[in-house]
């Protein structure tokens, strides 16, 4: 019997209806039981809580929590699902995507922008198809799976902040489809750009802080290029770096 390792951060999906308004709290376990998910296909699924927090307060240090945890599980589990907000999710599937080196098995984050606890939560959806992908999946890797739609993790973007349809596989095509019999429909354009032989599985959580993405304006006062300089910060754009 197959095994899927799934691992709860938090988020929007996580959130329950308080006095201060919604608030992550839930436990993987107790979210997968909203979405009546026990067993799938005779598949044996695990979890394990390593964070429950709103996904804008995530820290790069995080991120290095969730890439050991998935690099560890990936020797004893055949796919990993990660539960996470959806404010960040697309800046953890990518920083994944580079410390998570050469997966030969599957590892999906997915997430919801309705909590599991609200009526026609996306949660339902996303996780299902999200453990069905993990579970079925032909090809390893790092993808984001939402709204039926299976993509590169370090392609991945937010576009929209309130319809469910919010992530995009930016300047690359989306890998597979999910319809709504549980089918999953692969881009047979890519397929074999993942079955060609990669590296070994290796972890790399080194990373530095002094990174800042500028967006060029007119009128940029170039005072604040000069401070970004002086902090020590490497200085990039979509159009230079300096």
């Amino acid at each position: 019997m197959k095994k899927i390792l799934v691992l709860g951060t938090g988020g929007t999906i996580a959130s329950v209806k308080t006095e201060e308004g919604f608030k992550s709290s839930l436990d993987i376990n107790e979210i997968l039981r909203h979405a009546g998910i026990k067993l799938h296909n005779g598949y044996e699924i695990h979890t394990k809580n390593i964070l429950n927090i709103d996904s804008t307060l995530i820290q790069p240090e995080d991120w290095e929590i969730i890439a050991k945890e998935v690099y560890s599980g990936l020797r004893d589990y055949d796919g990993i699902v990660i539960s996470h907000g959806t404010d960040t999710l697309a800046y953890t599937s990518s920083m994944l995507s580079f410390m998570v080196q050469n997966p030969t098995k599957p590892v999906v984050i997915t997430g919801a922008m309705k909590p599991i606890t609200e009526p026609g939560s996306d949660a339902v959806k996303n996780l299902r198809d999200s453990l069905l992908f993990a579970m079925e999946a032909k090809i390893g890797g790092i993808f984001v799976v939402f709204n039926g739609k299976v993509m590169n993790g370090c392609r991945v973007s937010k576009i929209n902040s309130v319809d469910v349809d919010a992530f995009k596989s930016i300047n690359y095509p989306d890998i597979a489809y999910i319809d709504e019999g549980g089918q999953i429909k692969y881009n047979a354009n890519i397929l074999d750009s993942y079955s060609r032989p990669r590296g070994s599985l290796k972890l790399d959580t080194q990373y530095d802080p002094r990174v800042f993405v500028l967006k060029l304006i007119p009128g940029l006062d170039s005072r604040v290029i000069d401070g970004l300089l002086d902090m020590g910060c490497f200085i990039g754009s979509d159009k230079w770096n300096f």
